[in-house]
């Protein structure tokens, strides 16, 4: 039996051979009730009065030790967030490197959110409202539209060295098809910085 902290910051959870429950009441005794994280599937509770764990009701559903693994990995993502000035980066490895396997992978939410969440903590704790990236694979791109409401980011390589982020619309591809007289720029001085170039395609 162990307590870890819940990633939305409210009361701990209690961990118990392979499941996740959540507090959900607690008795005039001092008896705390607790019932399973996937309350809408599953209707296991149990109680615990001081040390004394008991289940009184049973899971219907496998344990998930992934989950856990992937929740203390979050946990600590949070702390090194507030505690050090590590790049993004330098957080998810340390944070990974002793307990990520591709069953605890799958259990945790996409790099973007990973990314978003350490500045979340950063500007929550420590009072920073924006940090510059050091490096390409640092920067963070949110869901971008044009002024239509057209998906314009369409292609982004990800987070690596060499990375390379494309910007256009469906309707821009289309336009490329249907329209043959093509300029094209490479332009390196008005580059955003850690990036190498700007290339534009010009149609007439």
């Amino acid at each position: 039996m162990e307590f870890i902290q819940s990633i939305h910051g409210k009361k701990p959870l209690l961990v118990f051979d392979g499941y996740i429950y959540r507090e959900h009441s607690t008795l005039k005794n001092g008896t705390k009730r607790y019932r399973c994280t996937k309350e809408k599937q599953c209707k296991a509770f149990a109680t615990l009065n001081g040390i004394d764990l008991k289940i009184t009701v049973e899971h219907n559903h496998l344990p998930e030790p992934e989950k856990i693994a992937a929740k203390k990995i979050l946990n600590n993502i949070k702390e090194r967030a507030t505690c050090t000035m590590e790049k993004p980066r330098q957080i998810v490895v340390q944070s990974c490197k002793d307990h990520l396997t591709d069953e605890v992978a799958v259990s945790l939410p996409k790099p973007d959110a990973v990314r978003q969440t350490i500045s979340y903590n950063r500007k929550k704790t420590l009072g920073i409202t924006k940090t510059n990236p050091f490096n390409r694979q640092d920067i963070l791109l949110p869901e971008i539209t044009t002024d239509k409401g057209e998906l314009f980011l369409f292609f982004d390589s990800g987070m690596e060295e060499d990375r390379i982020i494309v910007f256009a619309t469906t309707r821009n591809l289309d336009q490329m098809r249907d329209y043959h007289d093509w300029q094209l720029d490479g332009t390196f001085k008005v580059c955003p910085q850690l990036f190498y170039q700007l290339f534009t395609i010009h149609i007439h």
